[in-house]
């Protein structure tokens, strides 16, 4: 065999040097091998990669948008609102409460008092009356153990015996509450001017020993922090969602930010579950059968209860809240009586520090009584020509605000309210005294509760 002729490799630059021989891609495990695209494989590579990356971007848009949907739907809002206000420590709440009443009877306080005291006769009803209750109230939580609150009410009555204003102020720091009456209705049957605007101090450990056994085992339960499972509540109203018929819509501006408005109406039987699920958590003495069925009696009166919810669309705090409800048939002993009531409660400073001052120079409380009954000053005496409506007949005697002629723990003046004898210790004869049984949250003069 003839040798090949091997042609002599051209010299080369020194600019561009020669490279090595590859080896065949068959033999090169570092270099697979793979043929040049040609224009149509490219464009079938381009629209593959655009169709991947529009449904990555579809599928992350989609997804981000459920996100927000679910985040912004009506029932996780009013969860997160909820969540919010959880967790506030201080607030500034003003509005009002007006409530239109229908054939209920006349509830001037002063109407009210003296049928009590000529013995209690069944009061017409009347066709009209307007209760208003204004208030504005700072709260402010330092800690656990500095809670302040400062309350300003006015109770309006606008009745067929008149117009009439009763405003009360109450402070409360720790262990110390403060009351004051800036607005009195003027009447013969107390002395409004020596206790008008004049502070009361009492303490509350103390008040606290008035309120019947059932009461103070629940103001203790809630001081010492039991029974309040945030966790456990938030579950509970979770599965009782209260709430229908549900809208949320772009609400109005509220001090440079954006709200969200979510309006709904209650759902009795969620409201009569979610009431008495709660009072079984947090309660030391739930609801009785006897108690539920009532309960649920109530709601039933309940026509229509519409509410609304104005909230701040970034932190999901509560900028004003407004409800309306519907009664029928009040218990008053006519079918017909109704009553319209509605609450509007803006509020505002959120957590922000509220200074809540202490006043000063208070009188003690059971001072107040002795004030009220006293006699004006500008009398010089009492005239004897016109005797007390409060003193017995055919007397000019102002009646003793803490006389208790029996002994039982009541006043007179309270055997009056309760109805009880005032020269019997034990007016129901159930082996307890009058006394006794209220302080126990009993019936005085008869069977039963005072109060469910």
């Amino acid at each position: 065999m003839e040798p090949t002729s091997i042609s002599p490799i051209p010299a080369t630059s020194s600019a561009t040097p020669m490279p090595a021989s590859p080896l065949p891609h068959s033999l090169n495990p570092t270099m697979p091998s793979v043929a040049a695209p040609s224009s149509n494989n490219k464009k079938t590579l381009y629209i593959a990669l655009g169709i991947a990356a529009g449904v990555i971007l579809l599928g992350g848009g989609i997804g981000y948008a459920s996100y927000q949907a679910f985040q912004n739907s009506p029932q996780v809002t009013f969860l997160r609102m909820l969540g919010a206000m959880a967790q506030t420590r201080s607030f500034d709440t003003e509005g009002s409460i007006v409530a239109e009443l229908k054939g209920v009877p006349d509830l001037s306080p002063i109407t009210l008092f003296t049928n009590l005291m000529s013995g209690g006769e069944k009061l017409p009803s009347a066709e009209k009356q307007t209760v208003t209750l204004a208030l504005h109230d700072q709260f402010n939580a330092k800690n656990e153990n500095d809670i302040r609150n400062a309350l300003n009410t006015t109770f309006s009555l606008a009745t067929p015996s008149g117009n009439e204003s009763l405003g009360i102020d109450l402070v409360t720091i720790p262990k110390k509450g403060f009351v004051r009456l800036p607005q009195i209705p003027a009447n013969e049957y107390f002395n409004g001017s020596a206790v008008q605007n004049k502070w009361y101090s009492f303490d509350i450990d103390e008040a606290t020993k008035q309120l019947s056994e059932k009461q103070q085992k629940e103001i203790s339960s809630f001081s010492n922090g039991k029974n309040l499972d945030l966790a456990k509540i938030i579950d509970i109203i979770r599965k009782n969602p209260v709430l229908k018929d549900i809208s949320l819509v772009k609400g109005e501006a509220v001090s440079g930010h954006a709200t969200k408005l979510l309006s709904a109406s209650f759902d009795q039987e969620h409201t009569a579950n979610l009431i008495i699920m709660l009072d079984a958590e947090m309660s030391t003495d739930p609801m009785s059968a006897d108690e539920q069925k009532n309960l649920r009696t109530t709601l039933a009166h309940v026509d229509s209860s519409q509410v609304q919810f104005l909230i701040n669309a970034k932190t999901m705090q509560l900028d004003r809240v407004t409800l309306k409800t519907a009664v029928h048939d009040l218990g008053t002993g006519d079918a017909s009586s109704s009553a319209t009531i509605t609450l509007t409660m803006n509020v505002t400073k959120m957590n922000e520090d509220i200074v809540i001052t202490t006043p000063e120079n208070a009188a003690p409380i059971d001072t107040l009584g002795a004030d009220l009954f006293t006699p004006p000053a500008t009398t010089g005496s009492i005239d004897e020509s016109s005797p007390s409506p409060l003193a017995p007949e055919n007397s000019t005697q102002i009646i003793d605000p803490n006389k208790d002629t029996d002994g039982d723990g009541l006043t007179d003046v309270q055997e009056k309210i309760y109805g009880t004898d005032s020269n019997n210790k034990d007016t129901d004869g159930d082996g307890f005294t009058d006394g006794d049984e209220v302080k126990k949250g009993y019936n005085p003069n008869g069977p039963g509760k005072l109060m469910p």
